[in-house]
């Protein structure tokens, strides 16, 4: 197993890893540490190496995480509900208050970012939105 890892390109591996291969739930009796991949410490495939920056958007909801991903002419709002069950979440967004929100995959209106700079939003149960902020 561990001679055909070696045999593909390091840009192959990365799909040939599945999770069980790496708790010897039966499959192998080799030592796992020569399947795991080194970490990336590239700063150029780093999140901040990339165009925009990156913002965490508290909540008043502990299941839901959300943060922005912000380029010059728009931003980008994901917010995810780890949650089981249903939440509704207001989301601080003080720098973006007035501004028009969208859906990023139909472009349709959404509920606009509030003149006090907070964001309602309402999850089904592991749900997750990605919306745009449009500038000015």
């Amino acid at each position: 197993m561990t001679r055909m890892l070696n045999a593909l390109p390091e840009r192959e591996r990365d799909l040939t890893q599945d999770p069980r291969l790496y708790r010897n739930a039966g499959f192998s009796a080799a030592d796992p540490e020569p399947r795991f991949l080194p970490i990336v410490q590239s700063l150029l495939l780093h999140y901040n190496g990339a165009d925009g920056g990156y913002e965490d958007v508290p909540s008043d909801q502990t299941s839901v995480f959300s943060f922005l991903r912000t380029h010059p002419d728009e931003s980008i709002l994901v917010a995810m509900n780890f949650s089981s069950h249903q939440a509704s979440a207001l989301l601080s967004l003080p720098e973006h208050a007035g501004r028009k929100v969208s859906t990023i995959v139909s472009k349709t209106s959404f509920q606009d970012v509030g003149d006090d700079g907070t964001l309602r939003l309402t999850f089904a149960p592991h749900s997750f939105y990605w919306l745009v902020v449009k500038r000015g």
